[in-house]
């Protein structure tokens, strides 16, 4: 069996993420045949959405930025982008309630 790429185990982070540790439903994961980027749509309000390019880096719209694949900080500048999303401010310590 192949080994996930690094840009799976990274949209896999982010669906953990947004599920288990935001507690935040997901709606859609499609592939945008137009552009070949997987779009995702998630939130209690639908207000978050997110979309991975051919190359595995996210595409944050909202935020008007790009997280490369490869940068070590990836998970915790998309745990900030989907706060920022949401409308919500988190202490370090604090937990998103459900």
């Amino acid at each position: 069996m192949e080994e996930p790429t690094e840009a799976q185990l990274q949209l896999y982070e982010l669906c953990y993420t947004l599920a288990k540790v935001m507690f935040q439903p997901i709606h859609i994961v499609r592939l945008d045949e137009r552009t070949l980027y997987l779009f995702i749509l998630a939130g209690r309000e639908e207000a978050i959405e997110f979309e991975v390019d051919n190359k595995g880096e996210l595409v944050d719209e909202y935020n008007r930025k790009t997280i490369p694949a490869d940068d070590p900080e990836w998970q915790q500048k998309v745990i900030a982008s989907i706060k920022r999303q949401m409308g919500e401010k988190f202490d370090n310590g604090d937990q998103p309630q459900p």
